[in-house]
């Protein structure tokens, strides 16, 4: 990243937004996104690949949102997959009301579960001198 601020900033969720019909290319852009953050923190923590915890990333396509998961296996090769129930639109209130309370509970996981995670594992043994 170019920016000052987010270039020493932890991404841990990544969302790709396209427009309708670019389903496939917002997948791979996410994967692109997702397997470089997983390497490189298992290269700052020197974590073996099957202890880091999954990527959670989003997809945004016209309406349609999913929630996608990735995660590298013992071999460093990635796995990348929409979470298929987990599938839902803004064209209507129920799906924006869905749409929050999943992106709520994403949030939960990150803040209570992963970053901890990450500054004890990752970014905590980094600063030691």
């Amino acid at each position: 990243m170019q920016d000052a601020y987010t270039s020493t900033v932890p991404m841990v969720c990544g969302i790709e937004v396209k427009e309708a019909g670019g389903d496939y290319e917002a997948m791979m852009q996410l994967a692109i996104w997702s397997a470089a953050g997983l390497e490189k923190v298992k290269r700052l923590g020197r974590i073996q690949s099957n202890d880091l915890p999954p990527f959670i990333g989003w997809t945004s396509v016209g309406n349609e949102w999913k929630a996608h998961l990735s995660w590298m296996n013992s071999s460093g090769h990635l796995t990348m997959g929409p979470l298929r129930p987990i599938n839902y639109d803004t064209g209507s209130l129920y799906g924006i009301f869905v749409l929050f309370q999943l992106i709520s509970r994403s949030c939960s996981y990150l803040t209570l579960e992963y970053l901890p995670w990450l500054l004890r594992e990752v970014l905590g043994p980094l600063a030691l001198p």
